[in-house]
């Protein structure tokens, strides 16, 4: 008689769980705020639209927090990502910067 060999599924453990929600959760934040990608380009003289304002009002500062502390982000000014809250009048506190 010939067994079928056994197949071992492994399971994610609870970090690597955790760390794929976070990433998934970053990358959702990331395209709420595509409407503000021209605004935060590095030296870039456009004011933010009302999407992306818009888009700002509703994630709110903390997830605006979480987005400047994160990874790089290729074309992000982080200082630019910063002003965001002022120039659309959101009234946000200001971020902490993790270093």
């Amino acid at each position: 008689m010939i067994f079928p060999p056994a197949t071992i599924q492994m399971q994610p453990n609870a970090r690597e769980l955790a760390l794929s929600k976070e990433l998934n959760d970053f990358s959702q934040l990331l395209m709420m705020l595509i409407p503000c990608r021209l605004s935060v380009a590095p030296f870039s003289p456009i004011p933010p639209s009302e999407a992306c304002c818009s888009a700002l009002r509703s994630l709110g500062q903390p997830c605006l927090c979480v987005l400047v502390n994160g990874p790089p982000i290729s074309g992000v000014d982080r200082n630019m990502a910063l002003q965001l809250p002022e120039k659309c009048t959101a009234n946000f506190e200001p971020c902490d910067i993790m270093k």
